[in-house]
């Protein structure tokens, strides 16, 4: 049977307080396309999400909503990908777009999606001992 995957009303991140406290706070990784602003979340054992498309760079309502759809489809499909490497760690996650003269296409915002959480994952989750003394993975 084939894993279900959601992406649940919990894991949004919608309260002000801390969509503020994120961006004031939180560390950054970018892409030509996207920036992740991460920030340690202990509360809880999964990530909540919030993905932020600005008028200023993308002016039609159409392609920011395009652009928010395919970022949210691309993580929803990742996200239980990156679970495991985690190990109970919980964040919080503002994927954030940049100026683009055209929307991108579901395969480029997917690379960029799977680029920032792998170095979110790196970055995060140092590797094993053994990993690091050897350079070769179990």
């Amino acid at each position: 049977m084939e894993k279900r995957l959601r992406f649940k009303r919990e894991q949004r991140l919608h309260k002000k307080k801390a969509v503020d406290q994120l961006f004031r706070e939180g560390h950054t990784f970018t892409t030509p396309l996207l920036r992740l602003h991460y920030r340690p979340w202990a509360a809880k054992a999964y990530h909540q999400v919030v993905i932020a498309v600005r008028k200023r760079d993308i002016r039609k309502s159409t392609d920011r909503n395009r652009l928010r759809r395919r970022i949210r489809e691309s993580y929803r499909q990742r996200q239980h990908d990156y679970a495991p490497a985690f190990l109970g760690k919980a964040y919080h996650l503002a994927f954030r777009s940049r100026a683009t003269p055209m929307v991108p296409s579901f395969q480029e915002i997917e690379r960029a999606v799977v680029t920032l959480l792998e170095r979110l994952k790196r970055h995060c989750c140092p590797p094993s001992s053994t990993q690091a003394t050897t350079g070769f993975r179990k």
